[in-house]
C-alpha cells in the first residue's frame, strides 16, 4: 500500500512539474521491487519471483525504448540477458533440487 501511495505521489509530481518529460517510471520502478521482494523471494518463490522480475525490467526497458529513442529498437538486448535469470532459477535451483531428491 505503501509503494502504490508512493508510486501514484511520484507520477502526480511528475505531471505537474515536468509534463514534458516522463522521469517518475525510474522511482516508480525501483518502488514495485520492494513488495516483489517481500512477496516472492522472502517466501522462497524464487522462480516466481525471477518470472515477475524479469517481466518487469523487460517493460522498464521497452518503455524506456519508445519515450528515448522510437526508431531504434535497442531494448532487445538488455532483455536478453534479463531471460537468463529465470533460466538460471530453473536449472540451478530446481534442477538440483529434483537430481538431489532422485539421489
Amino acid at each position: 500500500c505503501g509503494s502504490a501511495l508512493s508510486a501514484v505521489l511520484f507520477i502526480l509530481v511528475n505531471i505537474i512539474t515536468t509534463p514534458h518529460s516522463i522521469w517518475a517510471i525510474y522511482p516508480v520502478y525501483a518502488l514495485i521491487w520492494w513488495p516483489l521482494s517481500i512477496a516472492f523471494a522472502k517466501r522462497k518463490y524464487l522462480m516466481v519471483y525471477s518470472l515477475c522480475g524479469s517481466i518487469l525490467s523487460a517493460a522498464l526497458f521497452i518503455f524506456m525504448n519508445i519515450i528515448t529513442t522510437p526508431h531504434n529498437i535497442w531494448a532487445i538486448y538488455p532483455i536478453f540477458a534479463f531471460v537468463w535469470w529465470p533460466l538460471a532459477t530453473y536449472y540451478f535451483i530446481y534442477k538440483r533440487r529434483k537430481n538431489l531428491l532422485e539421489q
